[in-house]
């Protein structure tokens, strides 16, 4: 649909808002199928809905207790939602910095959570906590390589 038919539709709808009517176009609107089906737009829509703008991942209830935590999978970024001993919340990307498995699945408590690729181990305030076998990795600087903390916010809960 052109913009400038959308925008006609869309103040219409506003002015019928604002009388508090709503009035049959007696018109319709025909949108070509590539709208639905097109793999760029699509994108694009990803992109600015779910990337460029907070989402809401849960309510607080969904992480009731120390030690809670969740996973979603919704936005293209597979997602980590804990609420660490101290009772924050927070979130991080659900992959382990080593070959990128995700470390938790589904949701319950817990206060680690364990790479099934090699076993490193993080806590849920996103450190890593260990790597079994260390000495045959080498050494690895551990405060780089938690979890990657995404930017999060409780509010209300």
């Amino acid at each position: 649909m052109k913009r400038d038919v959308e925008l006609s539709i869309l103040k219409e709808l506003m002015r019928q808002l604002d009388e508090k009517r709503n009035v049959d176009a007696g018109v319709m609107y025909r949108n070509p199928t590539d709208v639905y089906t097109s793999r760029e737009i699509a994108e694009r829509e990803r992109q600015t809905f779910f990337r460029d703008h907070p989402q809401l991942i849960a309510l607080s209830g969904s992480l009731p207790n120390p030690g809670s935590y969740m996973t979603v999978d919704d936005f293209g970024v597979p997602v980590l939602a804990t609420r660490d001993e101290s009772g924050l919340f927070r979130a991080f990307v659900n992959a382990c910095r080593h070959r990128g498995s995700r470390v938790a699945e589904s949701k319950g408590d817990s206060g680690h959570f364990v790479c099934p690729f090699h076993n490193w181990v993080y806590t849920n305030q996103g450190e890593l906590a260990a790597i079994p076998l260390e000495r045959q990795v080498g050494p690895i600087d551990k405060d780089c390589r938690g979890l990657i903390e995404l930017p999060a916010l409780e509010q209300g809960g």
